[in-house]
């Protein structure tokens, strides 16, 4: 393999459209080349900071708000069940949650995709009072997020599972992170894979969803 075909095979990995082919012959170029290894990273980077320069989600109109709000209210009025009991919680025999109260089982609120290749969310909690919100974040082995500022406030990170290389140092399960607020966070590379439990400000950093 000669420079030029590295460096396509490393492009189409970056984006995510790299065939098991091309994957297994990159592979075996980068096992003990370190400046491979480091390019791939420089272009995983790129590619996923120009997804996000790319992707950014617009507000919808204010007519729109409101008749998507208009229907969420009046399902809510005619869906109702006559019983104090929710449908799901009846069918599977468990206590309505009390008032203040919002449980979110394992089983619950699918992964959702992102334009950052390997990068999955759930999105557990957002006060908009308060201006945070609770994010479980599936990095897949191999997946970077970009490098990013916390212009909005602080970012609490803790690994749940997997490993996560970030700011020189390898965070493993159980381990913990604080990012304060106008801290320039590096990219971010899970080598084997991860979830990662995020508390961070609403408004960012953004990260895009699918539609």
């Amino acid at each position: 393999m000669n420079c030029t075909e590295f460096h396509e095979l490393a492009a189409l990995d970056a984006v995510g459209d790299l065939d098991p082919a091309g994957k297994a012959r990159l592979a075996a170029w980068i096992a003990d080349d370190d400046d491979a290894r480091a390019e791939m990273g420089r272009l995983r980077d790129a590619a996923a900071a120009l997804v996000m320069a790319c992707s950014r989600p617009q507000a919808p109109s204010a007519s729109l708000r409101s008749r998507i709000l208009d229907k969420i209210r009046n399902q809510s009025r005619t869906s109702l069940p006559e019983n104090p009991k929710s449908a799901r919680a009846a069918a599977l025999n468990v206590p309505v949650a009390p008032a203040g109260f919002s449980f979110v089982h394992q089983h619950e609120r699918t992964w959702v995709e992102t334009p950052i290749p390997g990068l999955k969310l759930k999105i557990l909690s957002v006060n908009e009072r308060e201006g945070y919100r609770v994010v479980l974040a599936q990095l897949a082995p191999g997946a970077r997020f970009p490098r990013h500022i916390h212009k909005t406030g602080p970012e609490e990170l803790f690994i749940v599972s997997g490993d996560l290389e970030t700011e020189g140092r390898t965070l493993r399960a159980g381990d913990f992170l604080h990012a304060e607020s106008g801290t320039d966070h590096g990219g971010l590379c899970s080598p084997h894979g991860c979830v990662a439990l995020l508390v961070e400000p609403v408004g960012g950093p953004e990260i895009p969803m699918a539609v």
